[in-house]
């Protein structure tokens, strides 16, 4: 008998403040669906008014066991192909097809695949806090959990919290998104010298440089990189020394740098 698609739902759901979009596929088989992922945080909703008002009336009746065919069947569809919006509606469910595949094959899809090709991959985890406080406590918290890897941040992406973007978009980017001599570089700074000694964890900082070219500096916006600053990450940034760190290197505000400073136990760096 025929695995058919009887219908399509969409998911949606914030942890955290985080927009998740997720697609579950039902079909004619009793208790058997397929689950995928179709987020795009920042337009979720229009990637399920594409699954619900485009991709379920194309699909429904047809077998889903036929991935490929329907995968094309779904990107050729519209006139216009490609895109962050449509490209996530597929993916969502191109995966929860192939979800049932596996639950078809009683096999996880790696097995499917041509079998798995190691024991594990290392993982990491974001640890963020309110302040530097916050932060170091919950380096110790995972690394007590076994976990070696760790991303770090204040708030969210950018040091901003969770949540919609902003409507209106705002006129000058969020405060703690551009490189700040007062605020953002200090509590790097802070934050490094606090959480390096001992620590295993890999800090990677990427800051924004806004161009000095701009014809008005609303409040907030980008200042350019002061000697005091670069000084600063040369004595923190272990290229720095050798090859040349470019981030240190003193240069107009233009650019938009990133520094990427690895920490290690007992270095001090």
């Amino acid at each position: 008998m025929a695995v058919n698609i009887t219908g399509i739902k969409v998911i949606c759901t914030a942890p955290e403040g985080i927009n998740l979009v997720a697609v579950k596929v039902e079909t004619n088989q009793p208790g058997l669906y397929g689950l995928g992922c179709a987020t795009f945080a920042y337009r979720h909703l229009t990637v399920r008014h594409l699954v619900e008002e485009y991709l379920e009336p194309l699909l429904v009746g047809r077998d889903a066991e036929n991935i490929e065919e329907l995968w094309q069947l779904m990107h050729q569809n519209a006139y216009w192909r490609n895109g962050s919006i449509e490209n996530n509606a597929i993916s969502g469910v191109d995966m929860a097809l192939w979800d049932i595949k596996g639950k078809l094959a009683n096999m996880p899809l790696y097995q499917l695949f041509g079998g798995k090709v190691r024991e594990g991959v290392p993982v990491y985890r974001h640890v963020d806090g309110r302040d530097i406080e916050e932060i170091c406590d919950n380096i110790l918290r995972f690394q007590e959990m076994g976990i070696t890897h760790l991303r770090c941040q204040c708030g969210g992406y950018g040091g901003a919290p969770y949540g919609q973007t902003p409507q209106p978009p705002p006129q000058a980017p969020t405060t703690g998104c551009t490189w700040t001599p007062g605020s953002t570089s200090g509590t790097r700074c802070s934050f490094l010298t606090r959480s390096a000694p001992g620590s295993a964890a890999t800090c990677s900082s990427s800051t924004t440089s806004m161009s000095a070219s701009r014809p008005s500096t609303p409040s907030g916006w980008q200042k350019p990189w002061s000697p005091t600053i670069c000084s600063t990450w040369r004595s923190l940034c272990p290229w720095s020394r050798s090859t040349g760190c470019g981030t240190c290197a003193s240069r107009p505000a233009s650019p938009s740098p990133t520094a990427s400073c690895s920490t290690t136990p007992g270095s001090g760096r």
